[in-house]
């Protein structure tokens, strides 16, 4: 219906037909939750070239990233508990509410080290059912017990945290951007925050031997990279492997690949996208070791982990 046939509608007519709208519209949701969590299921964004299903919603469907992580969530919490799809259908829960049950959830397990049961999962939904958004932010930090978070800016702040705002040029944005890449293993991902901390860390370090505060954190196992570091699997460590007697992969080697391909190097054969994906970047053989390939330069390319154990995954079914 176009504009000028809609300015002919009654205001009630108006009212009816987009109510009717709005009901297509969750049952359409709906339907795409069930067709991202089959595209999730089957890891089949991988096969297209992209290095995790974000990466395929917002670069291939289009979706901003706070859409694209809230049918992620709402897709894998459907997978889960399938009775929220009538939920969801009838307005009673809505995408926003399923996505912050599913970031409250994520940040009882960061902080606590375990996740909130199914069952538990499914009782804060119900209470959440048909409730406003400041409702549901209420209801959620009483459920999930979380801290109060602080956000970052320049002055300090009543507890002794620093809020720090300020502006980087394109070039500045892109190093930041290329250390919080080279440290995705060993932050997880990280905010910008953790990214500058550790960087500073390894500095204070390299310069006084230690670092203040509470002490040493444990870092996992990493290899030095022009001053920034890049976390490998330990199969690829520079230590001997005598339970499979391969030999190690020399680093001036590893810098090399590094330096040559900087991201992942992954190129689907479905549509001939390349992932170009710079976190949790790992070496890979393309001649696998198993079937004779060696340690070269031309051997040896980077992947990220997702298509990384897409090869692998490849591989064994070929054996």
């Amino acid at each position: 219906m176009t504009t000028e046939n809609l300015k002919t509608l009654s205001n009630s007519e108006l009212h009816d037909q987009l109510k009717a709208l709005t009901g297509v519209e969750r049952k359409t949701l709906s339907q795409i939750l069930h067709h991202i969590a089959e595209i999730d299921k089957r890891r089949y964004f991988s096969k297209l070239g992209y290095p995790s299903l974000f990466e395929y919603l917002t670069q291939s469907l289009g979706y901003s990233a706070g859409s694209a992580q809230r049918r992620i969530d709402g897709a894998r919490l459907l997978n889960q508990i399938p009775e929220l799809n009538t939920k969801i259908e009838s307005g009673a829960l809505n995408l926003t509410q399923i996505s912050k049950v599913q970031k409250a959830d994520r940040d009882t397990k960061k902080l606590f080290g375990a996740s909130i049961s199914l069952d538990e999962k499914k009782e804060i939904l119900s209470k959440l059912e048909n409730q406003s958004s400041d409702a549901t932010d209420f209801i959620l930090v009483q459920e999930f017990d979380l801290p109060v978070t602080h956000s970052e800016r320049s002055h300090i702040q009543k507890d002794e945290s620093t809020r720090i705002e300020l502006t980087l040029n394109k070039a500045q944005m892109e190093i930041l951007n290329r250390a919080k890449e080279l440290l995705s293993h060993q932050l997880g991902g990280g905010t910008l925050a953790e990214v500058i901390t550790e960087l500073a860390r390894k500095y204070v370090k390299s310069k006084m031997g230690s670092t203040p505060g509470r002490g040493e954190i444990p870092i996992k196992h990493e290899n030095n990279l022009n001053g920034l570091s890049v976390a490998l699997k330990p199969r690829n460590s520079t230590t001997t492997d005598g339970a499979s007697g391969q030999v190690p992969i020399p680093l001036p080697l590893r810098k090399l690949v590094f330096q040559r391909d900087k991201t992942c190097r992954f190129k689907s054969t479905l549509n001939g996208k390349t992932c170009g994906s710079g976190f949790f970047l790992e070496l890979d053989h393309i001649q696998p070791r198993f079937f004779g390939g060696e340690n070269t330069a031309e051997n040896l390319r980077i992947l990220c982990s997702e298509h990384h154990k897409h090869i692998h995954r490849r591989n064994v079914d070929e054996i």
